[in-house]
């Protein structure tokens, strides 16, 4: 990661989909030498009303390095742009599991067939009724921001680190409402997707991927 954007300053984006560790690794390593040369900063992390799917509290890329995503959000010298866990499977996104398991899932493709599987043996037995596929989400709105992202706000977010229950979650500082700076000189270092549009967007972007025929993508770029 270093080597990548010391070659290429600003112009190397990072698509982080995992636990920060290794992120938080190479700021520790390398500082501002790193920090002052990459580009934007995605995460798929975090949660904004503390709804958490490995604890009652926390998201799983979080809980899974809570130190690494608290250095991450507080060395940031730009705001992170961050697809929390509760617009993935809240409100208008409608992307149904039985359009993945039975339209994409019937695309004659190795790929598709491996992550059917994959998916199916986890979301079914579970109930779930949407895809989750929360990865592919912050791809999507990296790639076509203004047709995916209905709602985003800037905060300043951190990440507890010691609560008996709430050891991993993203907490939002609400109280600082819309200034630059807090009372206590906390900056704005998020922009939080709060809302995605409607789930017919992201399929239009899976199908542009090549997997499924009629594809408009130059709907979403005008």
């Amino acid at each position: 990661m270093y080597r990548l954007a010391r070659a290429n300053p600003g112009q190397v984006d990072f698509l982080l989909c995992g636990p920060l560790t290794n992120f938080a690794n190479c700021i520790n390593l390398y500082g501002n030498s790193f920090l002052t040369k990459i580009g934007r900063v995605y995460i798929m992390g975090g949660n904004i009303f503390g709804k958490g799917n490995v604890t009652k509290s926390a998201e799983f890329n979080f809980m899974m390095d809570p130190e690494a995503a608290h250095i991450t959000l507080e060395r940031l010298l730009e705001p992170a742009i961050i697809l929390p866990w509760e617009p993935c499977i809240d409100g208008e996104f409608d992307t149904t599991l039985d359009w993945r398991l039975n339209v994409l899932g019937a695309v004659d493709h190795p790929f598709i067939e491996l992550l059917t599987r994959v998916e199916r043996s986890m979301l079914e037995p579970r109930g779930f009724v949407k895809w989750i596929s929360c990865d592919s989400l912050l791809t999507a709105a990296y790639l076509f921001p203004d047709a995916m992202i209905a709602e985003q706000r800037k905060y300043y977010a951190t990440v507890e680190l010691s609560g008996n229950h709430t050891r991993g979650q993203m907490v939002l500082d609400h109280l600082r409402g819309r200034k630059v700076d807090d009372i206590h000189g906390k900056k704005i270092n998020v922009h939080i997707i709060r809302r995605l549009t409607s789930g017919a967007t992201f399929r239009t972007i899976i199908a542009w991927t090549g997997f499924l025929p009629n594809a408009d993508i130059a709907q979403l770029c005008a």
